[in-house]
């Protein structure tokens, strides 16, 4: 075979990436260098074996290529064509390895299909350089106390449903949630305690959020809540609803047990609301309800809503 040529391996095994070739019946007749090296086998291990149970490729999903999808390998023959994927690889210790590949049919000096031809280049750098940027993302959006959006990440998110609102009609609410005598937590407890109950009181907005929805701290023991989908009616029950979870919610500090409720200023998005006019009024209905007695829900300003009104809803 051509590749036996002294030239031309010289210039395959010169190449940064691993290529090898395989017969018709998927094996492998030729291992460069760069093959050795990204995936561990030596060329004295990987001629002669099959390429399906030894490099086992696989998705993003860990689907298997060649058992399931049909071998990119045998594709690329069987449609006369080349193919290009991303994968993951076999290591030789066992560990998976993230590769481009291209294959592309081999054929003969009539034009007859021989067998087929894999280059692979590791991608392992980018990947790590695309999880550091998603680490980093989660670092600036996150709360660093309570582990739900920071204020900046809710603000992103509310201006994206102001938009969405703006131009296709899509329905959301907003609840601001700020934490009743709170202070009172800090000055008899201390501010450690403090600290316990604001994030008991984040995972407990945040572990009873639809996956649509969307809870950020906003400031100190204020929250907020983007609901999507939903009317008046849906999101008074929603506002309510997480009232009573805040209110039943405990936390502990050095054996003691610390309870705290909220209240709640609740308000469906309008076509002509920004992002500040729609903070603005659940902030002041919010308000509403703290100076109504606290540790309720008020929808319109100057109409606080306790949870028996909710039965006429």
């Amino acid at each position: 075979m051509w590749t036996e040529s002294p030239i031309v391996r010289g210039l395959l095994d010169g190449m940064s990436d691993g290529v090898f070739f395989v017969d018709l019946k998927g094996r492998i007749t030729f291992w460069n260098e760069a093959a050795e090296r990204i995936t561990g086998f030596t060329r004295e291990y990987a001629v002669g074996r099959a390429c399906r149970s030894m490099l086992v490729h696989v998705d993003e999903e860990g689907t298997g290529l060649c058992h399931h999808h049909g071998c990119v390998m045998a594709c690329s023959r069987k449609e006369n064509t080349e193919w290009k994927v991303e994968a993951f690889l076999r290591h030789a210790l066992g560990h998976r390895i993230p590769v481009t590949i291209n294959t592309s049919p081999l054929y003969d000096e009539d034009g007859n299909v021989i067998g087929g031809m894999e280059a692979f280049s590791d991608r392992s750098q980018q990947v790590a350089a695309l999880d550091r940027l998603r680490e980093l993302e989660e670092v600036v959006n996150t709360d660093g106390l309570t582990g739900v959006g920071n204020r900046r990440a809710t603000e992103r998110i509310l201006r994206r449903k102001v938009d969405e609102l703006s131009r296709y009609g899509w329905p959301f609410g907003v609840i601001f949630v700020d934490l009743d005598e709170f202070k009172g937590i800090n000055d008899e407890f201390g501010h450690e305690a403090g600290d316990i109950m604001l994030r008991t009181i984040a995972q407990t907005l945040e572990h009873n959020l639809r996956s649509s929805d969307f809870v950020g701290r906003w400031g100190g023991e204020e929250f907020v809540i983007l609901a999507s989908e939903v009317n008046a009616a849906s999101l008074l029950r929603a506002a309510e609803r997480f009232r009573a979870l805040i209110e039943t919610s405990l936390g502990r500090f050095n054996g003691r047990e610390i309870r705290v409720t909220a209240s709640l200023g609740a308000t469906v998005g309008r076509g002509t609301d920004t992002v500040s006019s729609l903070v603005e009024r659940a902030d002041r209905l919010m308000y509403v309800s703290k100076f109504s007695g606290k540790n309720r829900v008020s929808m319109e300003e100057g109409f606080p809503i306790e949870a028996s009104d909710l039965r006429a809803v």
